[in-house]
């Protein structure tokens, strides 16, 4: 797995089956998650944050994944509309970039339950959106 950790710069980093698996039980707990969630993955899947924050979880609890090959913040907006998308992982600019689509006031975001986002602080003008 490849994280940038503190440093911002991408890192290898060991983990075990074990890791991945108790990391996931504890998100799980810690989150919730249903087999009625549906989750968008639009980050790689060689990150930490791609494979490990949302998608193998949704291979625990049977719930649907709609995984995007690369990053559009268009193809997002559109995604998070068509399968009524409810819980999404990315970095604050994934989410800055989708604010700033011409359709963005018009995309219908009320199936969102959930976003974790992660990788830099998130500016507080971000949150208000």
């Amino acid at each position: 797995m490849y994280t940038s950790g503190t440093t911002g710069l991408p890192k290898g980093a060991m983990l075990t089956h074990g890791n991945i698996l108790w990391n996931n039980i504890n998100a799980g707990l810690a989150f919730g998650g249903s087999r009625d969630d549906v989750i968008l993955t639009a980050v790689p899947l060689f990150h930490i944050g791609g494979l490990n924050v949302m998608t193998i979880a949704s291979f625990h609890t049977g719930s649907t994944r709609v995984l995007l090959r690369g990053f559009d913040p268009g193809l997002a907006l559109a995604n998070i509309q068509r399968y009524r998308v409810t819980h999404m992982f990315g970095a604050p600019a994934m989410f800055l970039f989708m604010s700033q689509q011409p359709q963005f006031a018009e995309t219908d975001l009320d199936s969102i339950v959930t976003i974790i986002c992660g990788a830099a602080p998130v500016p507080e003008s971000l949150i208000e959106l």
